[in-house]
């Protein structure tokens, strides 16, 4: 029979083992960037294509080039994407090369004639960038001024303004931009182990000396980010500034802003305590024991700074060792006149070396009135200054907290800094 075949009889499958269907690329379900695995097999499937899109015969959902007129190349309709992922933004600029700049005028040199130094700067108060000078052009044109001098070259990002002279201001680096380096070191007394804060420039002196020392009291706060700041930019005017952590029978470097107060008590009550804790004689040796552990010798010369109830201690220092102390200062001091036998006031006649006090009007910790008959006892010695800064309170020293005053910062720094340099001139 024509239509029999030759596996008549036979048994057969429905399915070989091995039967090829067809042939295609598997479908991805998702393109990697949207939190899955593209299809590795497909070497042109996008990051960003979402889906399979069945019925394009197997296209990419890409966007198709148009040639010249032949309008405008876009996706299959109801398939455009909102917001493109990775969407790059690419942005460039011209960049010119710098121009060149006149050599400063040297005002502050005596090879400066005085119109010259007129002229750099026109008598006009400096702009913060310290660029500002006289316009060389009237009318539309580019900037072209003229240099100036190099005392108003900063060296340092913060600096402080000395007060006017006549009418013409003049600016002073806060530091004279040394590198400097601290050091914490332990020292014996005579109540325990105390910390000591050491700053001084990285360099050595160019004569191979020691650099002069200055014996810093803290105020009631106690060590913290700020005195190290302070330690930091006296160093850099070139001094080993010396440090002692005067809380150190309560705790290690114990500090207002960073101990929890016991229970039961608040910050003020636990600084308070602290205070309370110590005597002149104690301050005093804590101030010896920190200056041995810096290695200044006992005959060496020092000025001395100290902040509200470290002014106290500047005074007791001055009047305890007056032929080592050649100058003190006590910026917002505190505790300078009581009702004891052994008040500061009462021996304050007798200072016989330079002291500078810069104080607060506004003070509400130690008013000008609580200190009345301290600046009263002063007042005839010529080697005492008294600065009373308007509008100041309390720990006005401190940047970045709320009662600094730049102004009474800035003239209490330049004043205490023209008076340590002239001590060891």
């Amino acid at each position: 029979m024509r239509n029999h075949r030759g596996d008549v009889g036979g048994v057969r499958t429905t399915v070989e083992f091995v039967e090829v269907l067809g042939e295609r690329l598997p479908v991805p379900r998702d393109a990697f960037a949207q939190r899955g695995a593209r299809d590795v097999l497909d070497a042109f499937h996008q990051l960003d294509q979402e889906v399979v899109l069945i019925g394009l015969g197997g296209r990419e959902a890409d966007t198709a080039v148009a040639h010249h007129h032949g309008c405008h190349a876009v996706r299959r309709g109801r398939f455009e994407v909102a917001v493109p992922c990775r969407l790059t933004v690419v942005v460039s600029v011209d960049v010119d090369e710098t121009g060149g700049h006149e050599e400063p005028c040297r005002i502050d040199l005596a090879a400066a004639r005085s119109d010259l130094a007129i002229s750099a700067d026109g008598g006009d108060d400096f702009a913060v960038d310290r660029d500002a000078a006289v316009r060389t052009r009237i009318g539309a044109g580019a900037v072209d001024d003229q240099s100036v001098a190099n005392d108003q070259i900063m060296h340092d990002l913060e600096s402080f303004t000395l007060a006017p002279i006549g009418s013409r201001r003049r600016e002073r680096a806060y530091g004279r931009g040394m590198e400097t380096r601290h050091e914490i070191i332990d020292t014996a007394t005579d109540d325990g182990e105390m910390a000591v804060l050491v700053t001084r420039p990285t360099a050595d002196r160019d004569d191979g000396g020691d650099w002069p020392a200055v014996l810093l009291f803290i105020d009631a706060p106690g060590i913290r980010s700020a005195t190290h700041e302070f330690a930091a930019k006296l160093a850099a005017e070139g001094y080993l500034v010396v440090t002692p952590d005067l809380h150190h029978r309560q705790g290690r470097l114990l500090n207002a802003l960073d101990t929890t107060p016991p229970a039961g008590t608040t910050t003020q009550e636990m600084v308070w305590g602290w205070i309370a804790a110590m005597t002149d004689d104690q301050i005093q040796h804590d101030g010896d024991r920190g200056l041995a552990a810096a290695g200044v010798s006992s005959d060496d010369p020092i000025v001395t700074i100290g902040f509200c109830l470290g002014a106290r201690g500047v005074f007791r220092r001055m009047m305890r060792d007056g032929s080592r102390v050649r100058a003190g200062a006590a910026w917002h001091p505190s505790f300078l006149a009581d009702d004891a036998p052994d008040s500061p006031h009462l021996t304050a006649a007798q200072l016989a070396t330079p002291l500078y006090l810069a104080i607060g009007d506004a003070d509400q910790v130690q008013s000008i009135e609580m200190h009345q008959r301290f600046l009263d006892a002063v007042d005839p010695l010529d080697h005492v200054r008294v600065d009373i800064f308007e509008g100041a309170d309390h720990g006005f020293t401190w940047p970045g907290f709320p009662n600094y005053h730049d102004a009474a910062a800035r003239g209490a720094w330049d004043a205490t800094t023209t008076l340590f340099a002239s001590a060891f001139a």
